[in-house]
């Protein structure tokens, strides 16, 4: 923003030294007073002050900048602007992916709910040698082997089952309730971004057709100054203004830019 204010400052410059170089004109034919010059003289070391202001700004952000990201940022360093954004309305925000994770985790804990109170059916094979072997009542020593079903089922876990289903259930609508709560607050910040973004491009609008008219009312009072039929100061207040307007429409132009972006961080889309 600053880099285009000093490029507004030089066209304001410009400007003023125009009408200089037409009052002088008009001062060497008689028909202006050397008074009108140096008003015009005046109003051009004022806009250098601001330049000088401007630039001392700059290097001082600049400054900051080159500790933010660790990089030598210098008076000659040309900063792009961003591209506007295609705002988007889908919400990939990192929460939500945060209480997706969760929800799988309740479902993990139903299934070891059910699995741990279900009965467990085994097959078993124990073999071995002895003597006597299976046969009481015979000393030869024998191979032996047992094999078959054994069914376990802890009933103790019936006892707890429905109690933690229940804390399950609550926990998992307690966990839906927060994601809604969310997602409300996030889409009530979009829509008072998106009206901010809408803003700031009437803005916009509104501002290149008032530095239509400035500019072209400032041309018309420059003629008049030629000819005398304006003096230096009606061409001050209409230089200035067209100024002020182009001032108005770099800051929204900045503007503009930061909403959207505030949009597509505020969605998780940057």
């Amino acid at each position: 923003m600053i880099d285009a204010q000093i490029q507004q400052t030089e066209l304001l410059k410009k400007d003023i030294q125009s009408g200089i170089d037409k009052v002088n004109t008009a001062i060497a034919y008689g028909t202006a007073l050397k008074s009108s010059a140096d008003n015009l003289k005046a109003e051009l070391l004022k806009a250098n002050q601001r330049k000088i202001e401007l630039k001392s700004n700059r290097s001082g952000y600049a400054a900051m900048l080159s500790y933010f990201i660790d990089q030598t940022i210098g008076e000659t360093t040309i900063l792009i602007k961003p591209s506007p954004q295609i705002i988007s309305s889908t919400i990939n925000r990192p929460e939500l992916k945060l209480f997706d994770f969760q929800k799988r985790t309740f479902e993990v804990q139903n299934k070891l709910i059910k699995a741990k109170n279900l009965p467990r059916l085994n097959l078993f094979l124990q073999g071995g040698l002895g003597r006597p072997a299976l046969n009481m009542l015979s000393n030869d020593v024998n191979l032996y082997y047992l094999a078959g079903l054994r069914l376990n089922w802890n009933l103790a876990g019936l006892y707890t089952y429905k109690n933690e289903k229940q804390i399950l259930s609550l926990n998992q609508k307690g966990l839906d309730i927060q994601k809604e709560i969310f997602l409300f607050n996030t889409n009530v910040i979009l829509h008072q971004q998106n009206s901010e973004v809408s803003k700031m491009q009437e803005l916009i609008e509104t501002d290149n057709s008032i530095i239509a008219l400035r500019e072209s009312i400032k041309n018309k009072t420059k003629v008049q100054l030629e000819n005398g039929t304006a003096t230096s100061t009606d061409y001050l207040i209409d230089v200035n203004a067209q100024d002020q307007a182009a001032q108005n429409l770099i800051l929204h132009q900045i503007q503009f830019l930061m909403t959207q972006y505030n949009y597509q961080i505020t969605s998780g889309n940057k």
